[in-house]
């Protein structure tokens, strides 16, 4: 009996010491564990109370005016860009100049390695305070998998996630070890048993779209609860907006990405996503649009940078150009509301 308790003891002992080690060497991930929304941080220099990625703030948004929530990831936050060049306010700025009378804001909801998941969770807590006309969600390629991975760590549906809770460093370096050894069958069927997730993020342009059912179902439920959401309780319209990775309408963008290996530019599956919502468009009762054509006719060139996938400033103007479109589309744009200092 004494050698079990003294086993048990050291056991626990040694666990203890992995844990804080595991803790130590990724502290990044294991924030993510524990604060799966990761929001952006308020009152920072480019930021707002709300954590918000601009500097006005949610009483400027006031009922009188034209506003626009723009929801998403790095794409629609602006990865590597300044808040000014980010989409959203690019967007603004194009709407301003085709409506000078108009009074119209568009808020920046996106920050890095966010859902639509999580999309839902900021609109429902701060979405009523600047009054949206339209809220559109910018969708990535990324969403689909991260949608899945964000739901698991905040719900915690299996035994897994719930010893996340208290062991967050020894399951961090078990899904870290797993995906190092994704090229072997047997480590990428552990990953998905062991954390119901596919080591590759990319899947979903990765295999034919039958076999992605999985990754799909999740996703598709939060952009229907987003919609439900503004349409119910804010009393305003939605539209989807799938964004194109440049792997899926060009061999020359991006060479030095350093996500490069992740996929086949032009690949045989890189347009699944897009079948997807072509087919999701006729089951649902919000309109879903697509940049995948626009990208692919553009003159405009490189749209994404040198070594990372997101846009340059010229393929984020060619985006908002693209995206002013969609908002003309809506018919939110109502005039009567001048901008300040304009009379009518």
């Amino acid at each position: 009996m004494a050698r079990l308790l003294y086993a048990i003891v050291v056991g626990l002992v040694v666990l203890a010491v992995f844990e804080a080690a595991c803790r130590f060497l990724y502290p990044d991930d294991i924030a993510l564990v524990r604060n799966p929304d990761h929001r952006l941080r308020p009152n920072s220099a480019e930021t707002n109370a709300d954590g918000i990625r601009m500097k006005r703030e949610a009483r400027e948004f006031s009922e009188d005016a034209v506003n626009v929530v723009f929801l998403g990831d790095s794409f629609v936050f602006g990865g590597r860009e300044y808040p000014q060049l980010a989409l959203p306010a690019q967007l603004e700025a194009v709407l301003r100049a085709s409506h000078p009378t108009c009074a119209i804001n568009v808020a920046n909801f996106g920050w890095v390695s966010s859902s639509p998941y999580l999309s839902l969770r900021l609109l429902r807590d701060i979405g009523r305070k600047y009054s949206p006309d339209l809220v559109l969600l910018g969708l990535d390629m990324t969403d689909f998998h991260d949608d899945l991975k964000y739901r698991l760590l905040l719900e915690r549906p299996t035994l897994t996630y719930k010893a996340a809770q208290y062991l967050p460093g020894v399951i961090v370096v078990l899904k870290k070890a797993l995906n190092r050894l994704a090229r072997f069958q047997w480590a990428r069927w552990a990953h998905e048993r062991i954390f119901s997730l596919p080591t590759d993020p990319f899947l979903i342009v990765n295999q034919p779209l039958r076999e992605s059912e999985p990754l799909t179902a999740p996703i598709i439920k939060s952009v229907r609860d987003i919609a439900n959401f503004t349409h119910d309780q804010l009393r305003a319209k939605f539209a989807l907006v799938v964004f194109p990775r440049s792997f899926q309408y060009s061999t020359r963008e991006a060479p030095n990405s350093w996500e490069r290996n992740a996929y086949t530019a032009l690949g045989p599956y890189a347009l699944e996503p897009f079948v997807l919502f072509d087919e999701l468009r006729r089951h649902v009762d919000f309109p879903i649009y697509s940049l995948l054509r626009d990208f692919q006719t553009t003159s405009v060139f490189p749209t994404v940078l040198y070594d990372d996938p997101h846009w340059t400033e010229k393929g984020t103007r060619f985006a908002a150009g693209r995206v002013s479109e969609i908002v003309e589309k809506e018919h939110v744009l109502d005039c009567a509301h001048p901008a300040p200092g304009v009379s009518h």
